[in-house]
């Protein structure tokens, strides 16, 4: 580890502490599981080290010393000039502790920071040297084996540049395994508790999606773009636009640079940073060959990097340039007066603030009137309060589409998983438009492009986006009331607001948020009565956040949702001995697409002839995949969504 942590700059303890056979002579870092120091041995038989140890308040915490064992585990099978080296594993006064390599110097985050402030950049053959030093180090990685041989698939999940450590002479080492994981089947699941600095996280892990090695690959090359263009890959702005970006893959400000990073080495980046995993480089290796025609030789690069880390440690100039950010004004927002008319009949004085809780809350309708000087208008024609309502059109409150539409689909004389397969065979943009028989559920708008989701609009106000996270737990109402009443200081974003303010994790904002899209599909699936209606070439009014979501997994919500576990089963009865095959050749709208891991497992194993039954036998669940009876409706949902879709046919 560096003289430079992660959570901060260096601090003294109240004089040297000892610890173990060691003497703590100051703190590098504090985390929220453990604290990082300096020390040296008492018998100064070697020197410095970096000690890594539990706060106390964790250490009874059984889950917690379990993570940290396995951090210490995962580690110290790893020897390799381009890992921080590990030296210990202990127990002193019950806390258990790791010590490992000190690297003098500091590490890539404080350089970047420094350079970019300075308007600097690191010339292309020195940060491909980085991005090939840190892949001979994730090869390493990854190719941790158990005491038999046999590769654990560990995926380190934080590579970025605040862990890739340089030393005084030049060495490139990366450090911390606090979040890696062993793949313990064929894939990972990110969940709500995905991990990892956000802005190097990949596509797959934003999205919640199933992951591997090949995500710390994109990592890689997420922090050799930054070493190129010399700012962040993906902006610094709000965490959520940031999380966007990475999972749409957006490559803009790389792209921008293009004519500056040497011929075809744009090209070696690009292809890293793909969105689906199966366009990049499958192993550390075969990126480090790509990057090896473009990279500094390694005695001239370590003395070069040497400089810079030399640049990076000036600690004066950076107070200097610290004390000069600081100077720049805080943002404000004008709490403005005005007349709020509700009903056409009630007038009273409101201040702006109050006025967004009211409108964001449903209290105050796009219809009531206000006046800030200059005469009555419909809050719907201010432009500065538009933002603010509920994603409300005329068609949730009563169905009326616009014109003839494109598609139709009644119930319960079809299904509603009619309309979203048509949508996916025809790869259609527009707008489904959902009406209910009268007490049955809210009115709602579902908005597609190319074939997927994007926006999910109802009329149902547990389903606004507050109200969500407060059902799952993640705000509590007096924190959504605070967001809600300083949303004008974040352009009228209610995530934005409650990540800003530090409320939630902006994953679980983000996860919330595609839930919410999932979510108001499957309810369609409940309905007995009502109609779906699809128009092509018509828009949300406004999208706020883009959903993305195919409809696959869409269908395989909805058709879970429609009935109990019990009730697939019997349905299923029958057919389980019966036999199913692929289509070949898939349908044109079908080739390329990417299917739920479910739904591509059972079509390997219809490939190969099993029966349902015998794909319900032999199906091994990824971890994330509740186990036992949900297990084999899991099978039977997916052969279902396929039929459906048309990608399998019962044969005779």
């Amino acid at each position: 580890m560096s003289d430079e942590g992660g959570g901060g700059a260096s601090q003294k303890i109240g004089g040297e502490e000892p610890f173990a056979s060691y003497i703590l002579e100051r703190r590098l870092a504090v985390g929220g599981m453990s604290e990082v120091f300096v020390a040296r041995p008492r018998d100064r038989t070697t020197g410095r080290v970096v000690i890594k140890r539990l706060l106390p308040d964790l250490v009874e915490d059984d889950a917690v010393r379990e993570a940290f064992e396995l951090e210490a585990s995962l580690h110290r099978r790893v020897d390799h000039p381009a890992v921080v080296r590990f030296f210990e594993y202990g127990t002193y006064a019950g806390e258990p502790y790791i010590v490992m390599e000190h690297v003098a110097g500091a590490n890539l985050g404080r350089l970047l920071r420094r350079a970019q402030s300075d308007g600097k950049r690191l010339e292309p053959g020195l940060s491909v040297y980085i991005a090939t030093c840190l892949c001979s180090a994730l090869e390493a990685v990854h190719a941790i084996a158990d005491e038999g041989g046999r590769s654990l698939g560990v995926v380190h999940r934080d590579v970025s540049p605040s862990n890739v450590l340089l030393s005084s002479r030049g060495e490139v080492k990366l450090g911390d395994f606090g979040i890696a994981q062993m793949q313990r089947s064929a894939q990972l699941r990110s969940s709500g508790a995905v991990k990892g600095k956000y802005a190097y996280l990949a596509p797959e892990q934003v999205a919640g999606e199933s992951f591997d090695q090949r995500a710390d690959l994109f990592s890689l090359a997420v922090v050799l773009g930054e070493c190129l263009v010399g700012e962040p890959l993906f902006g610094d702005g709000a965490q959520l636009a940031v999380l966007l970006a990475i999972r749409d893959a957006r490559i803009d400000t790389l792209r921008a640079a293009k004519q500056r990073i040497p011929a075809g080495l744009f090209e070696v980046v690009e292809r890293a940073l793909s969105k689906e995993p199966g366009e990049r480089y499958a192993t550390a290796s075969e990126l480090a060959r790509a990057l090896a025609p473009y990279t500094l030789e390694a005695r001239k690069a370590k003395g070069e990097l040497s400089g810079w880390v030399a640049y990076a440690s000036d600690a004066a100039s950076a107070a200097r340039r610290l004390q000069s950010s600081d100077k720049r004004p805080a943002q404000t927002a004008e709490d403005l007066p005005c007349i709020l008319r509700v009903a056409g009949v009630e007038d009273r004085v409101v201040h702006l603030a109050k006025l967004i809780e009211q409108l964001a809350t449903g209290r105050v309708s796009e219809r009531d009137q206000v006046d800030f000087g200059g005469g009555f208008k419909p809050i719907h024609e201010v432009a500065m309060l538009a933002r603010y309502l509920p994603q409300q059109n005329q068609t949730t409150a009563r169905f009326q589409g616009p014109g003839v539409p494109d598609f139709l689909t009644t119930l319960p004389d079809s299904k509603a998983s009619e309309a979203f397969v048509w949508i996916a065979k025809h790869r259609a943009s527009g707008a489904l438009f959902a009406e209910p028989a009268p007490g049955e559920d809210a009115p709602a708008e579902l908005y597609f492009s190319d074939g997927k989701l994007v926006v999910a609009v109802s009329a149902d106000p547990g389903m606004l986006l507050g109200e969500r996270l407060v059902s799952r737990g993640l705000i509590d109402r007096g924190e959504l009331d605070l967001a809600v009443l300083v949303m004008h200081k974040y352009n009228g974003h209610l995530g934005d607001t409650i990540v800003g303010l530090g409320l939630a994790d902006p994953l679980d904002v983000f996860d919330t948020l595609r839930a919410q899209g999932t979510e108001r599909v499957a309810r369609l699936f409940r309905w007995k009565r009502g109609k779906l209606a699809f128009y092509r070439g018509v828009s949300p009014a406004r999208v706020d956040f883009r959903l993305d979501l195919d409809v696959a997994p869409l269908l395989l919500a909805g058709l879970k949702e429609a009935r109990t576990a019990d009730e697939i089963l019997d349905e299923w009865g029958a057919l389980l001995d019966a036999k199913y095959a692929p289509v070949e050749p898939q349908p044109a709208w079908a080739r390329g697409a990417s299917w739920p891991s479910v739904m591509s497992s059972v079509l390997r194993a219809l490939s190969a002839g099993a029966t349902p039954l015998e794909i319900m036998k032999v199906f091994e669940p990824a971890p994330f995949q509740p186990s036992g009876s949900l297990t084999k409706v899991h099978v039977l949902l997916a052969l279902e969504a396929c039929e459906q879709l048309g990608i399998v046919i019962r044969q005779p």
